[in-house]
């Protein structure tokens, strides 16, 4: 571990980069050290869990999402200003997220993407798939 940081701090990307302050540093650490316990794995599973359940809900309502198992939901809009207005509609209930357009994706890949945590409550993620449908139906993207 000593030999890691040593090489870490001695590299010439570092040596010519700003580096991470203590706080950070030991927040990461910290973060380490709870993916390494009990608790890291219960909030590992439960981070799957709101995954898969917002993941799977969301598909119901109709909204199109990319593939994947990671806490990270890409929904699918395809015009930058309906994505733009969700976005605003669920900023409005509280729900925050944010509408990745051109340059940032493909002209018509325009995506609303939503970070999932292990803190998020079923009852919080039932209240943004609720504010999900109301926004798209209001923006015409869902009937």
């Amino acid at each position: 571990m000593i030999r890691t940081i040593y090489y870490f701090i001695t590299h010439p990307l570092y040596i010519y980069s700003n580096p991470i302050s203590s706080g950070i540093a030991s927040a990461a650490l910290k973060a380490l050290q709870i993916l390494d316990s009990d608790e890291g794995l219960q909030l590992l599973q439960r981070l799957r869990e709101n995954s898969e359940y917002f993941r799977k809900r969301i598909n119901e309502i109709g909204f199109k999402t990319i593939e994947g198992i990671h806490p990270i939901v890409p929904i699918l809009i395809g015009d930058p200003i309906k994505a733009k207005q969700v976005v605003s509609g669920l900023y409005q209930r509280e729900v925050y997220v944010v509408a990745l357009t051109y340059p940032v994706v493909p002209k018509g890949q325009d995506t609303i993407r939503v970070q999932i945590s292990a803190s998020h409550t079923r009852r919080d993620l039932d209240y943004a798939l609720k504010s999900f449908k109301e926004a798209g139906r209001k923006e015409g993207i869902l009937e």
